[in-house]
């Protein structure tokens, strides 16, 4: 058996990955091979050995791995333990996946939101890698269909945005065309949805 860490944190570009082996076999596992691989690539492959008997298991860390910008997955399976095939392999892979964000320049980025038909159900805020708020706005301060642009004021360091609807079903498109983007100074959008 096998869990995975990524060991990603958000605003890093790699990945410190740790696999917890787990032996659910009826003999004491004594070896296996770790094998993984980022984003569908040639797979780098790990000997692990040890003494781990039934249920028992033990934790393996793997090299840092740097991932590409966008979307990533990596791969890791548990081959020939004790130098044999598993005779149960279903419970031996697993994929995670991890976003490695683009880098921005601080500079000041631009809020552009609609609302929808029901305004007063929508709120955001923007915290810092500490988890501060340093920019937000509550329920009830936004008219129905109305167009609303903020700037915010920007120095180095990491950033969360995240908008919320009080009823749940978003600000598109079931009571209106409602939408939100963030921009940089030049109009390059960061991100954006509804």
């Amino acid at each position: 058996g096998i869990l995975f860490d990524p060991g990603h944190e958000v605003c890093n570009n790699y990945a410190s990955p740790s696999v917890r082996i787990i032996n659910y076999g009826t003999e004491t596992l004594t070896s296996v091979q770790v094998s993984y691989a980022l984003n569908g690539n040639e797979p780098q492959v790990l000997n692990w050995t040890g003494n781990l008997a039934t249920n028992q298991s033990s934790i393996l860390n793997l090299p840092v791995i740097n991932g590409q910008e966008g979307a990533n997955f990596i791969m890791i399976e548990l081959l020939n333990p004790n130098g044999q095939e598993d005779e149960n392999n279903i419970d031996n892979s697993v994929t995670v996946s991890f976003m490695v964000y683009k880098v921005y320049e601080p500079q000041n980025i631009t809020l552009n939101l609609l609302t929808d038909n029901y305004a007063s159900d929508i709120s955001w805020e923007l915290t810092d890698s500490a988890g501060e708020v340093l920019y937000s706005v509550e329920e009830g301060v936004y008219d129905n269909i109305q167009q609303y642009r903020q700037v915010l004021a920007l120095e180095g360091g990491c950033y969360t945005f995240t908008i919320y609807d009080n009823y749940g079903d978003g600000i598109c498109c079931g009571q209106g065309q409602g939408h939100y983007s963030l921009t940089t100074a030049s109009g390059e959008i960061i991100a954006q949805g509804g």
